[in-house]
Formats: C-alpha cells, sequence, structure tokens
C-alpha cells in the first residue's frame, strides 16, 4: 500500500480501492479511502487536523471504557466468584485484554500462505515485549506497592518456559500437532498451579489465625471481626420515587452537581466528552459497588437490556447482525425481540429503590460489552494510526515497533493502568505477565491445533525472520530483568523500577530498528528441521 506515493493524486484513490494491503481488516471506517478518495490532496491538513481530534475522543472514549465501565464490572465479578486479586489478573483481566489478540491470531494463521504464519508470533512477542516491560513500569510508577513474591515469581517463570518453548518451534521452522496442543497443556498447568497456589496459601493462613487464637490474642481478635462488620453495613439511602424518564436522563447525563465551579477548560473537556459516555451508559450496564445502590436504575437497566445486545452485535461482527435466518429474520432483529423481552421482566420484577437479586448479572454482561467496545474502540485506534503511518511515509518497522505495537496494546495498557489508580496495583501487575502469557498460550495452541489437524502430515511450516528472535530476546530480556530485580528490591516495585523497564524496552526498540533496516545484520542460516 505505501506504493500509492509513486503515483499521481489523480490515480492514487484507484490505486488504493484496488490493492488489498491498503483494506483493513477490521473497523467501521476506512480512514485511507477518505484520505485518498474522500478528500482532496489539497485538504490533506484538514483530513488529518479532524483524524486527530477523533484520535483524541477515542483515547478518551477507552479510557472511559475500561475506568467507568470494565473495571466496576471486573471488581463485582471476582467478587461474586471469591477470587483473590492473582487470580483475577491471570483469568479475568487476562481474558478480557487478550481476547482481541487470540482471535487476532487465529484469523492471521487462517489467512496465512506459503508459511507466513511467523507473522502470528510477530504480533504476540511484540506486545509481550510492551506489556512485560512498559506497561509493567507504568503501573509501578502510577502507584508504587509490594507485589505478591510467589504468584510474581510463578508468572514470570511460566512465562519464560513459553518463550524457550516458543523459540524451539520457530527455530526449526516447524510446529507440529503434539507441539501446538502443549501451549495449550501448559496453559491447564499453568491455571492448576494458580488454584493450588492459591488453596495452599489459604490453608496456611488459616492456620496461623487458629494458632493466634490460641495464644489468646482475643483484643485483636476483636478488632478483626468489629471492622469484617463495619465493612458489611451498606448505608441506605431514602431516594425519593421520581418519574422514569427523569430517573433515566439523570443517569444518562454525565453533568454533575459541580458544574458550576469547573473551570472553563475542564467544561469544555466534559462537553466533548458527553455524546461518548451517554452512548456508553446506553450501551454497557454497570454494577459499582462504590456508588449507591451498587449503581442500579430500574428504567435504565431495563432499556439496557434493549439496547446493549444490539449495539453489542453490530460492533462484534457486522455481517452476522445482518445475516437473514431462513432468508426472512434478520438476526439483529431476533435480538432485538429477546432483548425487549428480558427488559420487561427487568422492569416488572424490580423496584426503584433496591436492585433485585439478580443484579449481580449485570456484572458479567457489562465485563463482556466492555471487552467488546474496548476491542472495537482499539481497532480504530490502530486503523487511523495505520493512515498516519501511510501519509507520512513512515517505514513498516517504525510503524510495526511504535505506533501499530502500542495501538494494539491500548487495551491492555489502559485496563491496568485504571486498575492501579484503583489501589488494585496487583492486578494490573498480574496482568501484565499473566495477559501475554495467556496470549502467547492460548493464541499458539488454539489457531496451530486446527491447522496442523487440517494438514496431511499434521505439520506447519513456519517462515522464519531476524525480527521474530529479535523479539524473543526483547521479551527474555524484560522477564530476566524483572525476576532479578524484583527480589533485590524486595518486591517493593516502585518509580525506579518502571524507570528501568522503560530502559529495556527502549534498548529492545533501538536494536529492533537497527536490525530492521540492516543497519545490524543477524546471522540467520538456521537448520531447517
Amino acid at each position: 500500500c505505501r506504493d500509492v506515493h509513486h503515483f499521481n493524486a489523480s490515480y492514487q484513490c484507484t490505486f488504493v480501492r484496488r490493492t488489498v494491503d491498503c483494506q483493513f481488516n477490521e473497523g467501521f471506517l476506512d480512514y485511507i479511502q477518505i484520505v485518498y478518495c474522500t478528500l482532496s490532496y489539497q485538504l490533506l491538513p484538514l483530513a488529518l487536523t479532524v483524524m486527530i481530534l477523533w484520535l483524541t475522543f477515542l483515547f478518551m472514549l477507552l479510557a472511559i471504557t475500561a475506568d467507568d465501565f470494565f473495571c466496576p464490572s471486573l471488581v463485582v465479578i471476582k467478587d461474586t466468584l471469591r477470587l483473590s486479586d492473582n487470580i483475577a489478573g491471570v483469568t479475568l483481566l487476562a481474558f478480557g485484554n487478550g481476547a482481541p489478540d487470540v482471535f487476532s491470531a487465529i484469523s492471521a494463521v487462517k489467512g496465512s500462505k506459503g508459511g507466513d504464519m511467523g507473522m502470528a508470533f510477530g504480533a504476540l512477542l511484540g506486545a509481550g515485549v510492551f506489556l512485560t516491560s512498559v506497561v509493567a513500569g507504568s503501573v509501578a510508577c502510577v502507584k508504587p506497592f509490594h507485589a505478591a513474591e510467589r504468584p510474581f515469581l510463578r508468572d514470570i517463570i511460566f512465562y519464560l518456559g513459553t518463550i524457550y518453548f516458543t523459540f524451539y518451534v520457530i527455530y526449526y521452522g516447524t510446529i507440529s500437532l503434539l507441539q501446538a496442543t502443549m501451549f495449550l497443556v501448559v496453559y491447564a498447568v499453568y491455571v492448576i498451579v494458580v488454584l493450588v497456589g492459591r488453596c495452599v496459601y489459604q490453608s496456611e493462613k488459616r492456620k496461623r489465625q487458629q494458632q493466634l487464637q490460641e495464644v489468646g490474642q482475643n483484643d485483636n481478635e476483636g478488632q478483626l471481626v468489629s471492622y469484617a462488620s463495619s465493612c458489611e453495613v451498606h448505608v441506605t439511602l431514602s431516594w425519593r420515587r421520581s418519574a422514569s424518564i427523569r430517573e433515566t436522563a439523570s443517569a444518562l447525563s454525565p453533568l454533575t452537581a459541580r458544574w458550576t465551579d469547573m473551570s472553563c477548560l475542564t467544561k469544555g473537556l466534559v462537553i466533548y466528552k458527553t455524546p461518548g459516555v451517554i452512548i456508553l451508559r446506553l450501551a454497557i450496564p454497570v454494577v459499582d459497588e462504590d456508588r449507591p445502590n451498587f449503581n442500579w436504575s430500574r428504567p435504565l437497566n431495563s432499556l439496557q437490556c434493549l439496547i446493549s445486545p444490539i449495539i453489542a452485535i453490530f460492533l462484534a461482527n457486522p455481517s452476522a447482525a445482518l445475516y437473514y435466518i431462513g432468508g426472512m429474520f434478520p438476526v439483529w432483529a431476533l435480538v432485538m425481540v429477546i432483548g425487549c423481552v428480558l427488559g420487561i421482566v427487568v422492569f416488572f420484577t424490580s423496584t426503584n429503590e433496591d436492585p433485585p437479586k439478580y443484579h449481580w448479572a449485570f456484572a458479567y454482561l457489562g465485563f463482556l460489552l466492555a471487552v467488546i467496545w474496548i476491542q472495537a474502540i482499539a481497532n480504530e485506534i490502530v486503523n487511523i494510526l495505520r493512515t498516519f503511518g501511510l501519509v507520512m511515509s513512515i517505514s513498516d518497522a517504525i510503524l510495526g515497533l511504535t505506533l501499530l505495537a502500542w495501538g494494539n496494546s491500548i487495551g491492555d495498557f489502559v485496563s491496568d493502568i485504571v486498575m492501579a489508580r484503583q489501589n488494585r496495583a496487583r492486578i494490573g501487575m498480574s496482568a501484565c505477565f499473566g495477559g501475554p502469557l495467556f496470549n502467547s498460550l492460548i493464541g499458539v495452541g488454539i489457531p496451530f491445533t486446527l491447522a496442523t489437524y487440517h494438514t496431511t502430515n499434521a505439520r506447519v511450516m513456519i517462515d522464519r525472520s531476524p525480527m521474530l528472535f529479535v523479539l524473543i530476546s526483547g521479551v527474555f530480556l524484560s522477564l530476566c530483568t524483572s525476576l532479578v530485580v524484583a527480589p533485590l528490591m524486595r518486591f517493593k516495585l516502585n518509580k525506579y523500577y518502571g524507570f528501568l523497564m522503560f530502559g529495556i524496552y527502549a534498548i529492545f526498540l533501538v536494536f529492533a530498528l537497527l536490525t530492521e533496516t540492516g543497519v545490524i545484520s543477524l546471522c540467520c542460516s538456521l537448520r531447517t528441521a
């Protein structure tokens, strides 16, 4: 697609429309065609200005989605399932962050030709370097904390083993059905180790408590009971019954009573984000433990049962939403009917004053919808960044290692930083390692298991490139740095740890760019299996 600059302005639109590389696999707006076809070359500065404004709006919308919708649902789910912070980080948050990467890897393997499946490895490894260095360092800088020693070391050791196994597969340029399924087996073992470790920790904790009781720590015991009891007390507020329309409008509005005290700049930002906030509040239910009545709003939650599924199916798969069942009834209409029925049931089985017993279920729905929204917004951001790289003639190496790598990890970055800001840095840090570990094991295991299963010799060839080995080295260096530095700091991760990880990523980035541009040559005469 970069060859578009070799043609004059009159033919650039035709070239863009005919070139497959200029088409986006995901997203709703074709920014490349907007620049080269919809607008003339003279309006290029205007197009870039509008795209920058749209990009800032999407970044803000992504942050709002993660902060106000994704994380509250995650906390409720963690509490209902009685999960620890570490288990929640390596399962729920890892899934929320990694689902787009896993499905992208599946698509990359399915659409590859001539052994070009190494691109799937490249995407997963590139995200791993960024998450374990930049994102992990950012979490430590935003909220210094004491990491859980055993879970922290466990995640790094498992990830190092995964990277070695990945190196082995890429080094020989082939992957068999057995090797592909081993990635899935390793993840299953990892989950079992996490669960067993949690059980052992709880058992030791109970033994220590029993020993304290035997010694006669009655005073401390009384303080613990008093504290636990105070945490379970909920202040019941007397809410005036109001009209459904007024209550819904109040729940949707991002404006607060502090509007008059805001500065002009703050008011401008609030107005700028208002359309996005209203859409998100209509589309994503939120169960928030920190808000009155757990953020229950009878008319709004009933309306969300109708609106949320329709928007979600169009965001996730527009073609599936427009598919006609039996050639007569569209899928979106069926979803609308089901949502309407659910909304009516919710409205007539609940009251305005108190949330129903099934209110917790909205947290699971909100979590799923927030993941869909984060993925959709991140896709748009990546497409805009790719368009900027094309228009400004940024090379593939720089674009892939900077803009696209950062764009693909935006959802992970925002989610983990938000968790750190909400005093849940352990969850964010666990996701920095559990997320890419999940992506590497599941993102390689599932697509390559399917690919090798459908081949005659149960084996798939993989193209090797110097960049893949640079990426493996980058992940290995980042993990080893954390493995050595964290114990030396007694697992008290702070801004110094963060700056060190930023430096690791900078070194990797420079080395990768020098390798891609040919300044540094790597010996790639590797033996072939």
